[in-house]
C-alpha cells in the first residue's frame, strides 16, 4: 500500500535557516518514494527557491527530509497559543 510522503528541504545557507515544504512523493516507503520521484523535486526546490545553478543536485538531495504526511501535527492543536 503506497502512502504520500512530505519532502522539506532544509536551506541552512541564508541569515536565518528555514526548512520548506517543496512537495510530497507516494511510495511505500520513504526512500522508494523519493527515488522515484527526485529529479521532480530537485527541479521544485531550484525553482520554488530561485537557487543559484552552482548549488549542484547532490547539495539539494543531502539537504531533503521526507515526512509522513499522516504523521504532521500543527502545534495549535496540541499546545496552546502563546
Amino acid at each position: 500500500m503506497a502512502r504520500v510522503y512530505e519532502v522539506v528541504f532544509y536551506n541552512g545557507w541564508q541569515e536565518l535557516p528555514a526548512y520548506y515544504l517543496v512537495g510530497s512523493v507516494e511510495g511505500r516507503r520513504p526512500k522508494e518514494a523519493l527515488a522515484k520521484q527526485l529529479s521532480e523535486v530537485i527541479a521544485n526546490v531550484r525553482k520554488e527557491l530561485d537557487l543559484d545553478p552552482e548549488v549542484d543536485d547532490y547539495h539539494i538531495y543531502g539537504s531533503l527530509y521526507v515526512l509522513r504526511s499522516d504523521a504532521l501535527v500543527c502545534a495549535a492543536r496540541v499546545a496552546p497559543s502563546p
